[in-house]
């Protein structure tokens, strides 16, 4: 027992140096940990008592034991409770039991309490406050919640305010409209609201407010809170930024507005009747600050809402949504917990970046993420290995193919071994390999530095049978011929010709196909392809090698227009054309014969890595890495492979660009 109080000392040492990341780091390894020794009738007790855990929990804050308790220095005996509060000694002794067995208040001796930590946090009037709403307000929702989602089939939402909560309190109402006629659950939803935007860090601590409002003109309207409230967010903003001027609104419907109003607010902030779902009222704002408000929408009212405020915006007007971005993986309690608390209430949802960039992307806003100092968008793995270089990254840097932020490394590919994950310390001293489509080298241009910055979320275990050469030049190749396989609903029997064999996306889909029992004919511009492209122009060898009938697919690796006329030309009948969107040898238009495409069942398909999420690849390589184990495919001779240093990475670069075939593999160390 004494080691175990060891240990406890030394977890509250570290949870006091660790910040705000440690801390919850440590919160959810001391969770892990208590669930992994946990017996079944441990567990059952657990989660079968949550409904009276926190039935009790109201209770003891009705009856101010949180409270009476933390006002003094040791403990109360029972009968003192009694006396405060009024309640009979043997309900409120059974009371106490419970709160004391789980650890929300301290049993010093027979009949005897005192406060702990939780009590402590208890007593806090805002966090009573959301105690109460949850319990009172989303409570019932929260009991007819599996019912509904039955009841739809476990569908997602298609419409904003038919929830859960609708069917608890039999309204057709909306939340807040239901909040207009409910003063007293409106206030306490309002100070819950106090704590819980408090707890979280705002767009000031990180967004460069003062640098975007430099020379803002004092007459023009500066900071407008859409959904507001109290006006909390401008009584700090004003607070924060005393000498930018302009005006400062905030805006909430009518009873929000005249709480806010009785309650005397500071000077340098005003309060305005609005509705956001009606056209915006204030012109050429400098910000528009909508926290919390889209989350509660899904897109078509939250496109709503945003098409009202871009009809006033001028050129130097911004939106700033102070939201939560889901991480597409490990969300965190808080995020999921306020996730599914959307879905009880309002039928909407957190979003991930990819969903925040299609709504945005919808109404024709730019989006650009700040993130928070402990958000897990911040959080990356270390990687000490290489990084394989591909065309396609090149040809992006160069020819600005895919978009993205100047300057642009160029690279997506990766292996090495973890040497620092503050999110997923378990993943130190792992080897790791991984790609990404659009983050990597386009939102996230980390790749190339001294270490490999990679968010954790897009590593994947390295194949053991792989060396960390081999395995950072897996990515875009493997991955990109898997895709082409895919979208070919490749199956026995089939003939598949590869354009461009030579290069590594080609031999990634010779291995891949072969893997599936398919019959290959290898086509390149040398001689010892199946077919030489450069002396058969129109591809006679293929009918050749296939008895006179021409292949089922062709998977273009080479991405060549001139390819791709004379390989249509020869594909048998409900063949599969697949092509990367890499395209070179000749402009990008291509002559196609439609009805014969049709007349032949045939079809079409691009396949574009750039596209993948780094959640998507992640699964990607997780499955190939699966086949590697398993030995159905080898992955890149290392032989093949040219390994530089970083510091030599330019002329790597140009080499690249020459389109060759060539294969690089740039070194961030010695090894």
């Amino acid at each position: 027992m004494e080691a175990i109080k060891t240990l406890a000392k030394e977890i509250r040492n570290a949870a006091a140096t660790a910040g705000e990341a440690g801390r919850k780091e440590l919160l959810n390894s001391l969770r892990d940990l208590q669930y992994s020794i946990e017996k079944p009738e441990d567990t059952m007790q657990r989660v079968i008592h949550l409904h009276l855990v926190i039935a009790i929990t109201r209770t003891a804050v009705d009856l101010k034991l949180f409270n009476i308790l933390g006002d003094l220095d040791g403990p109360l005996c029972l009968q003192d409770l009694a006396t405060r509060t009024g309640a009979d000694p043997a309900l409120l002794r059974r009371i106490l039991r419970m709160l004391s067995s789980l650890g929300m208040i301290k049993e010093t001796g027979e009949d005897r309490f005192a406060s702990s930590q939780t009590s402590k946090n208890l007593s806090i009037a805002e966090i009573q406050a959301g105690l109460y709403h949850n319990y009172d307000v989303l409570g019932p929702a929260y009991q007819v919640l599996p019912d509904f989602l039955a009841s739809t089939k476990y569908q997602t939402p298609t419409e904003t305010h038919k929830a859960a909560f609708q069917k608890a309190w039999n309204t057709d109402s909306p939340l807040w409209s239901w909040f207009q006629s409910r003063p007293k659950e409106t206030a306490q939803f309002n100070r819950f609201m106090i704590a819980q935007r408090s707890s979280t860090p705002n767009a000031f601590n990180f967004f460069p407010i003062e640098e975007e409002c430099k020379n803002w003109p004092a007459e023009k309207p500066l900071f407008v809170d859409i959904g507001g409230a109290s006006g909390q967010q401008c009584i700090e903003f004003r607070k924060r930024f005393p000498d930018i001027k302009g005006r400062v609104i905030f805006q909430d419907l009518p009873g929000e507005i005249e709480h806010a109003v009785s309650q005397d607010l500071p000077d340098g902030v005003e309060a305005m009747v609005h509705d956001f779902y009606t056209p915006q009222v204030i012109k050429g704002a400098k910000f528009y600050y909508l926290r919390a408000i889209l989350h509660d929408h899904l897109d078509d009212k939250a496109i709503l809402i945003l098409k009202n405020i871009m009809q006033v915006m001028e050129k130097d007007s911004l939106i700033l949504l102070d939201e939560i971005v889901l991480p597409n993986y490990n969300v965190d309690w808080f995020a999921t917990q306020t996730d599914l608390t959307m879905l009880a209430a309002f039928g909407s949802m957190e979003r991930t970046e990819a969903q925040w960039k299609s709504l945005l992307d919808g109404v024709g806003l730019k989006n650009t993420i700040y993130a928070s100092p402990n958000s897990s968008l911040n959080q990356r793995g270390y990687l000490v290995g290489t990084s394989g270089i591909n065309s396609s990254d090149v040809a992006n840097a160069i020819l600005d193919r895919f978009g993205g932020k100047k300057p642009i490394v160029p690279g997506r590919d990766f292996a090495g071994t973890v040497i620092q994950a503050p999110s997923d310390p378990q993943l130190e001293g792992t080897e790791v390999y991984g790609s990404s489509g659009r983050e990597l080298s386009l939102s996230i241009d980390e790749t190339h530095t001294e270490y490999i910055a990679v968010p954790v979320e897009g590593l994947t275990l390295k194949p053991k049978c792989l060396s960390c050469t081999q395995a950072s030049a897996v990515g875009v190749p493997y991955s990109t011929a898997y895709l082409m396989l895919e979208k070919a609903a490749a199956r026995s029997g089939d003939v598949v010709l590869i354009f461009g064999a030579r290069g590594a996306v080609g031999k990634a889909a010779i291995e891949l196909a072969n893997a599936k029992g398919l019959k290959t004919i290898t086509a390149s511009r040398v001689d010892s392809a199946d077919v030489n492209v450069a002396s058969d122009e129109n591809l006679k060898n293929v009918l050749e090698l296939n008895n006179g009938r021409g292949p089922t697919i062709i998977l273009d690796c080479a991405g060549s227009p001139v390819l791709m006329e004379k390989g249509l030309a020869i594909l048998e009948n409900s063949g599969r054309y697949v092509f990367v969107s890499g395209m070179r040898g000749g402009g990008p238009e291509v002559k196609i014969n439609v009805m014969k495409m049709l007349a032949m069942d045939q079809s079409l398909h691009g396949v574009n890595s750039w596209s993948l999420t780094l959640a998507e690849t992640k699964d990607l390589m997780a499955r190939l890495g699966r086949m590697f184990e398993d030995g159905e495919i080898k992955g890149p001779d290392e032989e093949c492979l040219t390994k530089i240093k970083v510091t030599d990475a330019v002329g790597a670069y140009q080499e690249v660009a020459k389109f060759d075939g060539k294969k690089f593999v740039i070194a961030m160390d010695d090894q």
